[in-house]
């Protein structure tokens, strides 16, 4: 058995078949997508605001970028292995970290 189950986002999932499900469930997908990326926007801006983080580019940029890298390592690390999203999300760190 696999650590990471096999586990896969919800909304990377559903966005990759996008105009496969019906209209409703794309509502949805938007919504629950519009939400998580407002809520990692404000973060990397009050990080970003603390002098916690450090980048280049602005949060809602950022959040795009952070939010992408995770959804295609979770997907990455169903071939791959759990280890490999956990040295991407390490990367993010890093790449955030002051």
């Amino acid at each position: 058995m696999r650590a990471d189950n096999g586990k896969v986002c919800l909304v990377g999932s559903l966005e990759a078949e996008f105009n496969s499900i019906p209209q409703g469930l794309q509502e949805e997908v938007q919504a629950l997508h519009q939400e998580l990326i407002v809520w990692l926007e404000s973060t990397l801006a009050e990080g970003l605001d603390a002098g916690v983080f450090d980048f280049k580019g602005n949060p809602a940029d950022k959040a795009a970028a952070v939010m992408s890298t995770l959804q295609g390592a979770l997907q990455m690390a169903r071939a791959l292995g759990a280890r490999k999203f956990t040295t991407v999300v390490a990367q993010i760190k890093m790449d955030l970290l002051k």
